[in-house]
This record gives C-alpha cells, structure tokens and sequence, in this order.
C-alpha cells in the first residue's frame, strides 16, 4: 500500500490530496482511532487535517506536526507500522489503540 500525493494541509509546492490517497490515510486513521467518527471518503477537510495532526503529536511523538502526510515520509511510514502490526498497541503509551474486552465478542480488541 502507498500514496502518490502528500496528504493534509496544503503547501505551495508538490502534488496534493489525490482522491485515492486521502481515501488510503483516511481508512488508516479510522483504525488507529476506530471511536473518532472519521468517516472514510476522498474529501480532505478539518476534520480529517486534525486526525493526521493528532496521529503526529500522539504517535510520531512530532511537537509541532504539521498536518501532512507524505509519501515515504515520517508519518507515512509511522501510521502505516500503527495499523499493521497490533503489538504497536503494548510498545507505546502515547498510542491510543489499548485493547479493551469485548464483552459481546468475549475478546480483546485493539
């Protein structure tokens, strides 16, 4: 999986917010904060500009994010480890995926 445009809060230069990249990290972001609501489209708005700055502050550990995801960049690669590797969950306590049971699955989910 890949993006081909940087993702978020536009700059004067470079490609940005091809509909199939935001619809790529916004289905990433819906993971790593499954209770947050983000509804996984190809429109970048606030909301969505917010969850990617919150990913950087909470995740990446950036003090001052920016609200861009890049293609091979820091926060690509970052969410990209969040989502597919669970264990990610245990390694960090800034990462908000903690598993909880599941009373009605009778498991725990991350």
């Amino acid at each position: 999986m890949s993006i081909r445009t940087h993702v978020g809060r536009e700059r004067a230069r470079g490609r940005f917010n091809g509909p199939e990249d935001v619809r790529i990290v916004k289905m990433l972001l819906a993971s790593v904060y499954p209770l947050a609501g983000l509804s996984v489209n190809t429109t970048m708005d606030g909301g969505t500009i917010g969850m990617i700055m919150r990913f950087q502050r909470e995740v990446v550990g950036l003090t001052t994010p920016d609200g861009v995801v890049s293609p091979n960049g820091r926060t690509w690669r970052t969410l990209l480890a969040a989502t597919s590797d669970s264990r990610y969950a245990m390694l960090t306590d800034q990462c908000v995926l903690k598993p909880k049971y599941s009373l009605m699955n009778r498991h725990y989910v991350f």
